[in-house]
């Protein structure tokens, strides 16, 4: 079963919260007005998947490091459909990916889990490999 995009965002919000103390605080956001000046936006509001889903750690439930989150695949009904996972290897090196359905993936405590999911297991699942651009 596929999470909807908006539960895997609440669920990230929710990390995000976990993290920064605050789940409401507004950033600011430069911008380029047309005539070229530069304004700001403190209305904008959201939560940033490179600073609070990539490059988190994904865990099994004995807490033991499973791999590190990498990209998220979207589906063709605009839901994330698959996380895509890095195990083993060090500093991007010698990893293997895979691709997690996030119907798999829980949010515990502010970390990421898969339960089940073992190094070795991961490892031994055939590798993502991204389909070439049309």
């Amino acid at each position: 079963m596929q999470r909807p995009l908006l539960l895997l965002a609440s669920s990230v919000f929710a990390l995000c919260a976990a993290f920064s103390g605050s789940a409401a605080h507004a950033q600011q956001v430069v911008g380029v007005a047309p005539d070229g000046v530069m304004v700001t936006q403190d209305s904008a509001v959201g939560w940033s998947v490179k600073k609070s889903l990539l490059g988190k750690i994904v865990y099994n439930e004995k807490d033991e490091k499973v791999g590190v989150i990498t990209d998220l695949l979207i589906g063709p009904d605009s839901t994330i459909s698959h996380v895509v996972v890095a195990a083993g290897g060090f500093v991007g090196k010698g990893h293997h990916d895979v691709a997690i359905e996030t119907g798999a993936l829980e949010v515990r405590n502010g970390k990421f889990y898969v339960e089940g999911a073992t190094r070795e297991n991961v490892k031994a699942t055939p590798g993502f490999e991204y389909a070439s651009r049309l």
